[in-house]
């Protein structure tokens, strides 16, 4: 294994020493601010932005008549087409939607001059729920028949035979509700489109391809003729990884003005409309025989993902990779309704709905054992898969490559003090008043998505695969230079790069350099590339390990002609190849590639790993994931019945991630995964008024907890290596924030099981609990 190193990332993104976004600055620069919709539906009648013309700074005011003249719509991600110019051109349809984008000198101009433009709206009822879009009384957009734009159903086995004949069947409804990434620096633009034709987009978008894809689609222009520049970027957690719809507007103002043109989002812009996690409805059924053992498993979602469904979209058929989770089930079927609203359109959001499925599948698990009357250790071991069982083919085709399921789940028991000692203490305390309780959560995260996952949402889409590509070269004096696809946020890529490297050509880490920044003009990239999906380590490493070995191979090769010695007795070691048994026999590294130069030979070498999904005809039966990590998480609460607060006094986390490339980085990725669930779980929620109105525009109304309200994390790491990636590592960055909603959920019944309080919703604030713990004492 490489050499275990501290983060090298970390000297200048923690010092200030680094560059974002905002501070880059250009000749010439002009500024953006846009002028912002106040309601959810409304038709635009007349703006009036005559004063903000006059302002001395200000280049011009710019509308939808004048965007659609310039660009074609957003394509949508499933088979519907809506006047998506991200921008309203005629008719708002969300809360916060760009009306008009003021371009000035400076952005305090810019920020004035909005301020004096004047819209005139006609006011129309919103669609705010799923059951209202459902209903199409009203519709999101003046121009469509329906507001329900999927409906699919995916069935595997016999499920309505199993069900008929079940000793066990239980229903129930879940509510998955909305809330958000909120990283430290929020999403910025700079868009140059210079007189050649060329455009050059600056942004810290977590994609590669998908952006470029979209910009020549929308805006006209080929692909050689548009550069993608990432410089570093302050957090992304999923909501950068969709393609934004303010890369084409930005781009558009500079074609407009011949200058470039700079946006960055305010912090309310960024929670009304960049992207929300989408609210889901749940009605779930699930058949277990009269020993306990699942049978089937019935579930039908109802998305609301907004006002638009934006690229990739993969949102609403994420659940279809890993859909029983480390259950050995059989027959399943899922029934899949996609529902506009006049919402902000969702994206990913750590997880990117792999955490709605967990959260109602564990809730559903929670629900069957309680019927049965087993305890939540004993049920789960019964139907989990065994080690034997892998690699485990799903009922859709889906390839589980290794765990040991049942040893995770005693490890989680056992740290967490889960048997007849915490039951005895848990009765006495209830008889002192005080009420605890344990929830367990045990979840399958696959990574590495298969972009043909799209092609469950639309039958016309083409996507296909996951790839990535990487450059490693040595300079002159021996330097190795390490140039990569990702769009890294705080992953730790630059370490683990430098690891994985230097480890593979014998020299010291110090001596590799891993390009800052990304650059579409000079690094490495497929379609696939960029940083989403928990896919460095299932993805990336193996292009680093194939290209590592091919740069070994060619530097062994000239060494062995400067040693005039076989290259199968040489080795390297911290920078030195060396004969074996020949202390005196040998080449420095930077000989090496003096020698190689002169000689017109480059010490370079390339590599694009494209995993084996081992695609087949049948699209819903394809395998769309590439590793398949695991964890364990059990959560020991204590509830005040008085107030509703949910304090927790221990959390533990078993995780398999496979081989761990840095302890460290994985450790963090554990610790940060799990705050975001926690978070979600009861204190983050996004909230919208019956009139589309967001009441959670500010930090004062939605609730990012601090290190102080999250408690000590406390890992257990197991490590069984996946047979199907090069280095047996797996993705690990999202498998945290699939199990604390539940987990916390779990423990909180089962510390009001005397009161026989059911939660249905994946958001518990302490009102919420005060008012089900109301309805039990009245």
């Amino acid at each position: 294994m490489p050499k275990l190193l501290k983060r090298l990332e970390d000297r200048r993104l923690v010092t200030g020493t680094a560059s974002f976004i905002d501070d880059i600055k250009l000749p010439n620069l002009l500024h953006c601010v846009f002028v912002r919709s106040r309601y959810a539906h409304a038709l635009i009648k007349n703006i009036d932005y005559s004063k903000a013309e006059k302002h001395p700074d200000v280049v011009g005011v710019f509308t939808g008549d004048v965007f659609i003249k310039h660009m074609k719509p957003i394509p949508q991600a499933a088979d519907i087409v809506l006047d998506d110019y991200c921008i309203a051109v005629d008719e708002t349809v969300y809360f916060g939607q760009p009306v008009a984008a003021v371009v000035a000198r400076n952005y305090a101009a810019a920020l004035d001059a909005a301020e004096l433009v004047d819209v005139e709206y006609e006011v129309m009822k919103p669609v705010t729920s799923i059951e209202e879009g459902m209903s199409n009384k009203f519709k999101t957009h003046r121009k469509i028949d329906s507001n329900v734009i999927v409906q699919r159903r995916f069935s595997y086995g016999d499920v309505d035979e199993i069900f008929r004949n079940a000793a066990n069947v239980v229903e129930d409804t879940f509510t998955y509700l909305r809330h958000t990434a909120t990283p430290l620096e929020c999403y910025g633009i700079i868009a140059d489109f210079n007189v050649n034709g060329r455009l050059t987009v600056i942004d810290n978008c977590q994609l590669v391809g998908a952006s470029i894809n979209v910009l020549s689609s929308v805006l006209s222009i080929p692909p050689r003729d548009i550069r993608l520049i990432r410089p570093d970027i302050g957090g992304g957690f999923g909501i950068k990884s969709m393609v934004t719809a303010y890369e084409p507007l930005i781009a558009v103002l500079s074609k407009l003005t011949s200058k470039p043109v700079k946006w960055v989002e305010t912090r309310s812009e960024h929670l009304m409309a960049s992207a929300h996690g989408s609210e889901r409805l749940y009605r779930c059924k699930i058949a277990c025989d009269a020993s306990g053992k699942i049978l089937a498993l019935s579930i039908a979602a109802f998305d609301d993902v907004g006002a638009f469904i934006r690229p990739p979209g993969t949102s609403p058929v994420s659940a279809l990779r890993a859909f029983n989770g480390p259950y050995d089930i059989r027959a399943f079927e899922y029934s899949l309704n996609v529902v506009l609203t006049n919402k902000c359109p969702a994206g990913p959001s750590r997880g990117n709905a792999k955490n709605h499925h967990a959260f109602v599948l564990e809730r559903l698990v929670e629900r069957a054992r309680q019927r049965i009357g087993s305890d939540p250790v004993s049920f789960r071991l019964q139907n989990l898969i065994k080690p034997g069982q892998f690699p485990y083919v799903t009922a859709n085709k889906q390839v589980y490559d290794s765990g040991n399921y049942p040893d995770a789940l005693r490890l989680a028991a056992e740290a967490i003090g889960y048997g007849e000692q915490f039951k005895k203490r848990q009765t006495s305390l209830r008889e002192n008043g005080r009420f605890i309780g344990i929830g367990f959560a045990f979840v399958v995260d696959p990574a590495g998505a298969n972009s043909a996952q799209q092609r469950l949402l639309n039958n016309k889409s083409k996507a296909l695969g996951s790839s990535d590509a990487v450059k490693i070269a040595v300079d002159n004096t021996g330097v190795v230079k390490v140039f990569l696809g990702t769009i890294p946020q705080g992953q730790g890529h630059e370490t683990v790069a430098v690891e994985i490297v230097s480890e593979i050509l014998g020299v010291p880490p110090e001596n590799v350099v891993v390009a800052e920044w990304f650059d579409t003009f000079r690094d490495p990239w497929t379609m696939s590339s960029g940083t989403y999906s928990s896919r460095f380590a299932g993805i990336t490493a193996n292009a680093l390990i194939l290209a590592g070995q091919q740069l070994r191979e060619k530097i062994l090769t000239i060494a062995s002609k400067m040693l005039d010695t076989p290259v199968e007795i040489l080795n390297i070691t911290d920078g030195i190849v060396r004969v074996e048994g020949g202390q005196n026999k040998y080449v420095e590294f930077a000989d090496i590639a003096k020698a190689a130069y002169l000689a017109g030979e480059s010490l370079e070498s390339a590599a694009v790993y494209s995993h084996n999904f081992a695609i087949m005809n049948v699209l819903p039966e394809q395998n769309l994931s590439t590793t398949y990590g695991y964890q364990v998480h059990a959560a020991l609460v204590e509830v005040d019945v008085e107030t509703g607060n949910v304090h927790i006094l221990r959390y533990i986390v078993v995780d398999d991630s496979g081989r761990i490339l840095n302890h460290i980085i994985k450790e963090g990725q554990v610790h940060g995964g799990v705050f975001t669930g926690i978070s979600s779980a009861l204190y983050e929620q996004i909230i919208y008024g019956e009139d589309g109105q967001l009441l959670t525009s500010t930090f004062m109304d939605y609730l990012p907890p601090t290190a102080v309200e999250i408690p000590s994390i406390e890992t257990i790491t197991i490590e069984t290596p996946s047979p199907f990636t090069l280095a047996g590592s797996k993705g690990v960055g999202e498998t945290g924030a699939l199990a604390p909603q539940a987990a916390i959920i779990n423990a909180v019944e089962d510390a009001l099981s005397p009161f026989d309080v059911k939660i249905s919703e994946s958001s518990i604030k302490p009102y919420l609990i005060w008012l089900k713990m109301s309805k039990k004492y009245c």
